[in-house]
């Protein structure tokens, strides 16, 4: 109770304190004084400002009567301070006062004196801007029928501020309208778009625009039905019809996806107005035009599902007016291209000369050029057709004689690149499945690549036109243009050279513009790379001096990229050492001196130092043998700079790189009594000390590279030390750090056993035993740790033989052999496995598998499982054949009460027939025959299947009728396994398997067909098989089977294909394919039906699993085919999944976020927020009730982090916050509501994860 009354007066005596303080202030306010004024008003938002600041009603009523007064004093500071106190001030009073500063400011706009209304609007703007959201009501009922008023007020000012406020009233709070408010403020602002004043209709317009997204559907149609019936009459003036025609535009940015349901109505009517044929007989306008062209660019953008049947037109009429220049005789239409080059000197002279101020006629051609973007963007499906129309206007545009249009027309066709490429990328990926990385160039192109290569000539040509132009703009975008190019469509500047090398040099030599010459070695570095080395080679006389001249710059960006395109031109004049192809040596010289010199000075910038080492390490890798003189002196240098703290990550990668040059790179130059190799090494060896990651992986692909191929240089020390610092890499809290440490250590046993086996025994094998014991260990780490001990037991050194090693295997797996999980049984069964197949005398081989068989009539149950996963592996690299008591012996365990042993005796059995599959494949299909452990068996050909599939082809026929059979059983796992052994069946002999699979896809059994369809998703799972697309669509047509579960196997199969395989459905997904699966996307009640479980019922949906899959297919055809998409129907499928199951959901609010993060999908997302908001609103507010359990309060919160996810990806994109719904959801509920926190906690998470992946 103390304690609590000392709270209550604390809290009394800072009231007391904060009353008296702003008692103070407000004084000080009404002094005659303006200093005085200005000094206590400058205090009052000081305390205002404060989080503590909490004044009681009187004082809320004395400050805001202050503040009033003071934005009508004589000072205009004075005025300017009381203004930035109404921000906080709204924030921190009762609604009865905000209400009363509102409504006063308000009556001083609209009837008070002409020099008090501007700073009263100003302060009525920050009080509606900064206001609560919950106070949005109040501000909707006391200020829009007061701005109403106003806006029908005679006097101009009176009219404009009023305009002004409301369009920010309507912003906010636009979406709290009644429809009695909405329809008044519709009529007062349309009655404004008449008015003789521009500043008038300007700002009408801008207020139309957010009372818009407000306004209901009927009286949106009705506004949008005004308009329309003014345009359409005859006698309305030019001035009027242009303004009209803005107001639909803005309206469609405001929220164009409603407008989109009037386009049918609006297009013909503003076509009209801007069609070529009608401006042909008439005096065009070119501010109509413009105004035209800009609906269509918002419309394209906003509504690009129902502008679809009036695309032709717009490009049409876009293509047309990307030339309109009435005022200037063009010579773009010359035939002939010889007389084109004789007249160009003239006409640029003539350019320079033009000047007309009057001419707007510009705005025209870059409101035509913005459509064309448009439409590029948000079209990329039509990319093939879009290519051929638009590409070659806009090459003859690049002529371009207003500087700010030329640049969109550069920008524009860069848009069409950058579609183009990433088209062609797709397409390539698609083509090459089984590849890691692409070869793009040796590619075939995608049909929009293919039309765009088709204008690669002209497009050099008119390029190569402005790089002789004087503007350091013009050619700095035509440089951009050239990069883009390159890298969309490698290799096609090959034949056109020779065209471009004198501009690039002329470009290289402007030493006033920075930017520019960034831009050409940019380029310069791309074409290098992806063109082949015979075409940049004729040109390395004129292109080496000028790079090299750049090297010594001052400017540190300008030397980091001309060392990195000296990179390129080296691995140019010399492309595959010590084959020498062209006449490298007269260039040899001055690089070696440029990057040398570079090399040696230490105060430049670390950008510069790590092109420098990277630049060095290429020249004498491949130019060591015509520098060699220099390099024994080059070597320290390269050392010092990897014992640099800052340099060290490039100098080591720089060594491995030298290390397997296939020159001499001087590695075995003296230094210090030893050479550069063993400073090296002994660098590298301590780095495998540091805590910093990336270093300690570099080291040790480095050592590796050098051990390779340069082990007999290292004395038995360089060896000790590496090995030393082993042990602590050798941990499964970094697998891939152990992976490269278990390279790197078989290596060293490959390269140079006898001086290490002993050290290894010591430092390396305990450790290495010991993480075959982590649940974490697999993939490359499991491999590498594999291949060492099969490296030490070929060996055969006498401390680390195969009995020694093997013993100590199998030491381990009887430590604590209760404890060991099933995957550390198996990982320790490989490692005896690979030491039993690489040891050097078979007998020792045959007497561990006779040990093993013994092993399987003893009692010991951990013995018996460990002995059956060793036989299994053994078998599987061994032919077994020749113990003859091995396959009865595996039989036997097959009659064992224990699921594990049976298990494992299954698993063993199909690894040892892989073995020698005509010696047991019979004796396998004979014992299934009989009827007896028939799943057992079938297990075991699923192990042969997988195990054996090298030589499977030959024994398909004598499989596939014992498989046929399990097709047809009702347990769904034995239907499984049949439909994984038939698959790989099918990847290992496709011309028998294949077409009795077709035969079946009609079979009367479900079960059958289900089989027959999944069982294509394991043969496609299999690197090199290629099915034609006919057969795939066959396979695929099962997307119409009446059964559940076949469906379901069809849409697993095309989850696969799309993930591995995308090029057999690409053609087939916007005609066939996508329709099916998104009907299956669709919830349909027959499907859903209640179970009576007596005190309760159950309701169960047997579609949910069908629409997983089909939702898993949605996002992986994203992923692989997103060009071949049509993003309106997907879209539309997405928002319905927001409302399903929570599985589902997660899907939905993923896809939603890569839709975001992809330029081409805003439009179709902007026009579907509306949409998309309601369902995100009801995810992340769901409340659970208070007796959830802990598993239901962490799926709940999965599901809300996941929806913010969602937000937070579209609230990233351009325009989002136009969309009222959306920005009112995120505003409210998101940011101003009880989930603020989390949000904010959630994007700051959003922002820092592309930094966390970075580094």
């Amino acid at each position: 109770a103390q304690t609590g009354g000392a709270a209550a007066e604390r809290g009394h005596g800072r009231a007391r304190m904060t009353s008296f303080t702003v008692n103070a202030i407000l004084e000080e306010t009404v002094k005659r004084d303006k200093d005085y004024r200005y000094m206590a008003t400058s205090d009052l938002l000081l305390e205002l400002q404060k989080d503590s600041f909490k004044p009681d009603t009187d004082g809320e009523r004395k400050i805001c009567k202050a503040l009033l007064k003071l934005l009508n004093d004589q000072s205009s500071d004075v005025q300017g301070l009381a203004v930035k106190c109404l921000s906080p001030l709204v924030r921190k009073v009762h609604d009865a006062q905000v209400d009363e500063v509102m409504v006063a400011l308000c009556n001083s706009v609209l009837t008070g004196k002409e020099e008090q209304r501007d700073i009263c609007a100003i302060g009525l703007k920050t009080v509606v801007l900064e206001m609560p959201v919950f106070m949005g009501a109040t501000a909707v009922r006391q200020l829009v029928p007061r701005l109403v008023q106003g806006v029908r007020d005679d006097a101009l000012e009176v009219k404009l501020e009023c305009i002004d406020i409301l369009s920010d009233v309507l912003k906010r709070f636009g979406s709290l309208l009644k429809p009695e408010a909405s329809a008044s403020c519709n009529a007062a602002l349309f009655a404004q778009l008449e008015s003789t004043r521009a500043a008038t209709r300007k700002r009408a317009i801008s207020c139309i625009a957010a009372l818009s997204a407000a306004l209901s559907d009927k009286l949106l149609g009705q506004l949008v039905a005004s308009i329309v019936c003014r345009l359409e009459e005859p006698s309305v003036e030019l001035e009027l019809r242009r303004t009209y025609i803005q107001t639909l535009s803005a309206i469609s940015r405001s929220g164009g996806y409603r407008l989109g349901r009037q386009l049918e109505i609006v297009m013909p009517l503003i076509l009209r107005q801007c069609s070529p044929d009608f401006t042909a007989t008439a005096v065009p306008d070119p501010e109509m035009i413009e105004s035209c062209l800009q609906a269509f660019e918002s419309f394209v953008l906003r509504c690009p599902n129902e502008v679809g049947a009036y695309e032709d037109a717009i490009a049409r009429t876009s293509l047309h007016y990307l030339a309109f220049d009435p005022n200037y005789a063009d010579d773009d239409e010359m035939g002939d291209e010889e007389e084109e080059e004789e007249t160009m000197q003239e006409e640029e002279e003539d350019d320079d000369d033009y000047s007309d101020d009057d001419d707007i006629s510009w705005k025209v051609r870059r409101a035509a050029v913005k459509v064309l973007s448009a439409a590029i963007i948000s079209r990329p499906d039509k990319l093939p057709s879009l290519v051929p129309l638009v590409a070659p206007t806009l090459i003859a545009r690049f002529r371009e004689r207003e500087e700010n249009v030329k640049t969109d027309v550069f920008s524009t066709f860069n848009d069409l690149l950058a579609q183009v490429g990433a088209s062609n990328r797709a397409a390539a990926e698609a083509a090459s499945p089984d590849e890691m990385a692409v070869d793009e160039a040796g590619a075939p192109p995608s049909p929009a690549a293919a039309a765009l290569l088709a204008e690669v000539p002209k497009l050099v040509r008119a390029i190569s036109r402005q790089l002789k132009e004087k503007a350091v703009k013009t050619r700095t975008a035509a440089f951009h243009c050239l990069r883009m190019l390159a890298g969309s469509l490698p290799g096609c500047l090959g034949e056109h050279a020779v065209a471009l090398v004198p501009g690039v040099t002329r470009a290289l030599k402007e030493t006033s513009a920075n930017p520019l010459r960034l831009e050409v070695l940019a380029f310069l570095q791309l074409a290098l790379a992806t063109h082949h080395p015979a075409v940049w080679q004729p040109h390395c006389a004129t292109l080496v001096p000028a790079v090299l001249v750049l090297v010594d710059d001052r400017y540190y960006k300008i030397t980091a990229e001309s060392l990195r395109v000296t990179a390129e031109l080296i691995r140019v004049l010399r492309p595959a050492p010590p084959e020498i192809g062209f006449d490298f040596a007269p260039h040899v010289a001055s690089i070696f001196a440029v990057v040398r010199a570079r090399l040696d000075a230490q105060d430049q910038d670390q950008e510069v130092k790590e092109c420098t080492i990277e630049t060095m390490g290429l020249t004498i890798c491949h130019l060591g043998d015509a520098c060699a003189e220099a390099l024994p002196s080059t070597m320290p240098v390269l050392l010092e700079r990897l014992r640099n703290e800052i340099t060290r990550i490039t100098a080591v990668k720089t060594f491995a790189l030298l290390a397997a040059a296939k020159l001499d790179a001087k590695l075995s130059s003296p230094l210090n009594g030893s050479t550069v190799l063993q400073a090296v090494v002994a660098e590298l060896a301590s780095f495998l000390r540091k805590s910093n990651k990336p270093l300690r992986q570099a080291s040790l692909s480095a050592l590796e590279v050098i051990v390779t191929h340069h082990s007999a240089s290292l004395r038995p020390a360089d060896y000790d030390e590496i090995l030393s610092q082993m042990p602590p890499l050798l941990s499964d809290a970094d697998l891939h750090v152990a992976h490269l440490a278990l390279v790197l250590a078989a290596t060293v046993v490959h390269r140079a056993a006898a001086l290490t086996v002993p050290r290894l025994g010591e430092a390396v094998v305990p450790r290495a035993l010991a993480l075959l014991t982590s649940p974490l260990l697999q993939g490359y780490a499991l491999k590498s740790a594999l291949d060492f001990f099969a490296a030490l037991v070929a060996h055969n050194a006498p401390a680390l033989d195969f009995g020694t090693v093997s013993s100590k295997l199998l030491e381990l797996a009887a430590t604590d052999a209760a404890g060991r999980s099933r995957h550390t049984l198996g990982v320790l069964s490989q490692a005896v496995a690979v030491c039993a197949t690489m040891v050097p005398q078979p007998a020792k081989r045959a007497a561990m598998v006779d040990a093993f068989i013994k092993q399987l009539g003893q009692p010991s149950p951990h013995g018996q499982v460990l002995a059956l996963l060793c036989l299994g592996e053994i078998g599987q690299r061994n032919d077994l054949s020749a113990h003859a008591p091995l396959l009865d012996a595996i039989l036997a365990v097959f009659d064992s009460n224990s699921e594990d042993f049976k298990a494992a005796a299954a698993y063993a059995l199909g690894n040892v027939a892989a073995g020698n599959l005509p010696f047991y494949l019979p004796q396998l299909l004979r014992h299934i025959e009989k009827g007896k452990h028939e799943y057992l068996m079938l297990a075991a050909l699923k192990e042969l299947a997988v195990s054996g599939a090298v030589v499977l082809a030959g024994f398909a026929e004598q499989m596939l009728p014992c498989l046929f059979v399990f097709a047809e059983r009702e347990e769904e796992g034995v239907r499984n396994v049949a439909a994984e052994c038939v698959g790989r069946l099918a990847a290992a002999a496709p011309g028998a398997v294949l077409p009795a699979l077709e035969a079946r896809l009609a079979h009367p059994s479900a079960h059958v067909r289900a089989v027959i369809v999944n069982s294509l998703r394991f043969t496609l799972n299999e690197p090199g098989v290629h099915l034609p697309a006919p057969l795939v669509g066959r396979f695929l047509g099962a997307l119409n089977d009446q059964d559940l579960k076949v469906r379901r196997g069809a849409l697993l199969t095309l989850n696969c294909l799309a993930n591995n395989r995308p090029a057999a459905i690409r053609d087939a997904l916007s005609i066939d394919l996508l329709p099916m699966l998104y009907s299956e996307t669709e919830k349909k009640p027959e499907l859903v039906h209640q179970v009576d479980l007596g005190p309760f019922k159950h309701t169960v949906d047997d579609g949910l699993e069908l629409r997983k899959a089909a939702f898993e297919c949605m996002d992986t055809l994203l992923e692989t085919s997103a060009d071949r998409l049509e993003l309106q129907a997907f879209v539309s499928r997405l928002v319905d999944g927001l409302s399903d199951d929570h599985d589902i959901r997660l899907l939905c609010h993923a896809m939603l976020g890569k839709l975001a993060a992809t330029p081409s999908a805003a439009p179709v997302l902007l026009s579907s927020l509306e949409a998309i908001v309601d369902p995100l609103r009801k995810t992340i507010c769901a409340t659970l009730k208070d007796n959830a359990v802990p598993q239901q309060i962490e799926r709940h919160d999965e599901l809300v982090r996941s929806g913010m996810r969602a937000v937070r990806a579209l609230e990233k994109m351009p325009d989002a916050d136009g969309q009222t719904k959306f920005d009112e959801f995120v505003r409210t509920t998101l940011k101003g509501g009880k989930l603020a926190d989390k949000y904010a906690l959630l994007s700051a998470e959003e922002e820092t994860k592309p930094a966390d992946e970075a580094s």
